[in-house]
C-alpha cells in the first residue's frame, strides 16, 4: 500500500489522488481604483481694511476703535457655520480705521479640490490691554509702540465685533490681482489679498538694523521744543503683470522712539518666504 501524503501537516488518502481532476476555470477580476493624490500649495493671506465703524465705548470724546483681524479654517459644508481650526490673529493697531495688519497667515490651500474656506472676524481690540502693553514698553526702553499684540480679557471675551465675512481661497487666487473687497455690516471695507507663498529657493532669515540722522522734524510745537516719535514701515511689492496691478504690503512695523530726530530702532529679522516668497533676486 501507498504511505499517505501529508500537506500542511493533514495525510491526504492514495484514493484522493487517484481521483481523475476535475477542470478548473479560472476568472481573474481586476479592481481599479482611481488613485487621488492630494495636491497642496502653500499660500500667505494679507489684511487690511479701510474706513472701519467706530465702535469705541469713548468715540464720543474723539476716541477710535483697536481693530484686529481673527482668521479661522472653517468647514466645507455651506450649511456647516462652525469653525474647525483657528489660524491666529493679527496684531492690535491703536487708534485706526483704516488698518493695515503686517501679521501674514501662510497655510495649505486644497489645488485637488480647490476650495479652502476661510472666516475672518475683525474685533475691537481690549483698550486696557493696548494701554498697558503701551506703559510698560515706555518704561522699559523709552519707546512705545504702535501695534499692539491681542491679548484676553480679564473676563476671556473678545473684544467687541468690528465685522466678519467668509472667503475662499481658491476663488481669489482666481481674481485680477489676486485681491478681493468685502464690505462690512458693521461699516467699511475688508480686502483679502492672497498669493502663492514660496515662488522661489531662497530660504532663511533676513536681519536688518536701521536708524535715522537729522529726520525733519513736522512736530516742533509752538515753542520749539517738541521732537517727532519716528517709526518706519518694511513693505513688499507684489505685481500682476498680466492686468498691470501693482500694491505694496507691510510685513514689519517699527517701535516708535519718543521725540527724537535720530531714532535707533531695535534690530529685527523676518523669515524671506513672508519677505520675499522665497525669490529675494525677484523682488
Amino acid at each position: 500500500a501507498r504511505p499517505p501524503l501529508f500537506l500542511s501537516g493533514v495525510p491526504l488518502h492514495p484514493e484522493v489522488l487517484r481521483r481523475p481532476r476535475q477542470p478548473r476555470h479560472h476568472l481573474h477580476l481586476w479592481t481599479i481604483l482611481p488613485c487621488f493624490h492630494e495636491r497642496t500649495m502653500r499660500v500667505q493671506v494679507h489684511l487690511r481694511a479701510e474706513k472701519l465703524g467706530n465702535v469705541s465705548r469713548g468715540r464720543w470724546r474723539g476716541k477710535k476703535s483697536n481693530p484686529y483681524a481673527k482668521v479661522a479654517l472653517t468647514s466645507e459644508s455651506t450649511t456647516v457655520a462652525s469653525s474647525v481650526m483657528d489660524l491666529g490673529c493679527t496684531e492690535i493697531i491703536t487708534n485706526e480705521l483704516s488698518p493695515s495688519w503686517m501679521t501674514i497667515f501662510t497655510l495649505e490651500h486644497d489645488e485637488s479640490k480647490d476650495w479652502t474656506p476661510l472666516r475672518i472676524t475683525i474685533h475691537d481690540g481690549i483698550a486696557e490691554n493696548a494701554f498697558h502693553r503701551a506703559k510698560e514698553n515706555i518704561s522699559r526702553n523709552g519707546s512705545q509702540p504702535n501695534t499692539v499684540l491681542p491679548l484676553p480679557s480679564r473676563s476671556g471675551r473678545e473684544g467687541t465685533k468690528m465685522g466678519e465675512v467668509d472667503v475662499e481661497v481658491g476663488g481669489i487666487l482666481r481674481m485680477d490681482g489676486q485681491e478681493t473687497k468685502l464690505a462690512l455690516n458693521e461699516g467699511g471695507s475688508l480686502f483679502v489679498h492672497i498669493t502663492k507663498s514660496q515662488q522661489g529657493s531662497d530660504t532663511g532669515m533676513f536681519t536688518c538694523h536701521i536708524r535715522g540722522l537729522d529726520i525733519k522734524n513736522i512736530e516742533s510745537g509752538l515753542l520749539g521744543l517738541g521732537a517727532i516719535d519716528p517709526y518706519f514701515e518694511l513693505s513688499k511689492k507684489f505685481v500682476d503683470p498680466d492686468h498691470g496691478i501693482s500694491r505694496w504690503h507691510v510685513v514689519y512695523r517699527s517701535e516708535h522712539i519718543l521725540n527724537s530726530i535720530n531714532p535707533y530702532w531695535n534690530p529685527f529679522e523676518i523669515d524671506v518666504d513672508r519677505l520675499c516668497n522665497g525669490d529675494c533676486p525677484g523682488k
